[in-house]
């Protein structure tokens, strides 16, 4: 809103009237000030420990701060009036709020996110996370896909490659995938990522090899899925039976396109004599 600095004061730790509220804050602060720091303003915020009977180390910590920032100069954050100038929607979650005011501080100062940032469990604000997957046991279904209520993770085949991707500033850590995935690949973590934050754009992290099509020479669907469902299979004795079938395509590398061609084919050789020589009766 203006201001050149920014103190946030606090109980001492194991001192506090709500126990663990300042530490929180705490935490809280060291989450933003390493994202101002990286748009060149963490030097302009500060948190101090100060009881209410430290009234000698309070007018230290005033006097040191004030001087600080008028070393600093005025805020280099342009054109700041009130959050109604920050571009802040009120009806909006608290989670989308921040990243409201700081997508509006970083065009201010003309910071543009342009490297991954991952920040480490411990550093991060309640609150924030994100699917992690395990690229040893994804088998590249849909399953966190489709369940997701805020479509934080995106899906993109690309030549012979499927790739997952999360849109962080999106998810609610609400678990909904974790609980779909049947291979237990991946788990709701504690973590921030700032590049795909400030942009909105997903974050690519994993990729599955595609199988290719023995009809047509598409790709569609990911090996590691063929390979687990002819393993359930397997494991339920039902791949004799479905071989027995005598089906006019293999049904682990053919894409679905080709093999409803092919069983439509298959259905009219037998249906059209059997409709001719009814015909001629």
């Amino acid at each position: 809103m203006g201001a050149d600095g920014v103190l946030i004061s606090g109980c001492h730790v194991g001192d506090c009237h709500y126990v663990e509220g300042n530490i929180a804050a705490k935490k809280r602060f060291d989450f933003f000030k390493k994202i101002l720091d990286e748009m060149g303003l963490g030097d302009r915020i500060t948190f101090e420990h100060v009881s209410a009977s430290e009234g000698i180390k309070w007018a230290e910590v005033i006097t040191n701060f004030t001087n600080k920032i008028e070393k600093l100069g005025p805020t280099p954050v342009k054109d700041v009036g009130d959050l109604t100038d920050m571009d802040v929607d009120e009806t909006v979650s608290k989670k989308h709020k921040i990243h409201e005011v700081l997508v509006s501080i970083a065009r201010r100062v003309d910071y543009e996110p342009k490297k991954v940032m991952v920040f480490e469990p411990e550093e991060v604000m309640e609150g924030y996370g994100f699917p992690k997957r395990d690229p040893d046991k994804c088998i590249g279904c849909y399953a966190c896909y489709s369940v997701c209520p805020e479509d934080v993770i995106s899906i993109e085949d690309v030549e012979n490659k499927r790739k997952y991707g999360t849109l962080h500033t999106e998810c609610l850590v609400c678990k909904e995938c974790e609980k779909a995935c049947p291979q237990e690949a991946i788990e709701i973590v504690p973590g921030f990522e700032l590049l795909s934050y400030m942009k909105q754009e997903p974050l690519w992290d994993l990729e599955v090899e595609l199988q290719k099509c023995s009809v047509c020479g598409n790709h569609f669907s990911p090996i590691t899925f063929g390979e687990e469902l002819k393993k359930r299979l397997a494991e339920k004795k039902a791949v004799k039976t479905i071989d027995g079938l005598s089906l006019p395509f293999d049904p682990y590398t053919t894409c679905p396109t080709c093999k409803r061609t092919k069983l439509a084919q298959a259905i009219a050789e037998v249906a059209q004599p059997a409709l001719a020589t009814g015909r001629k009766s």
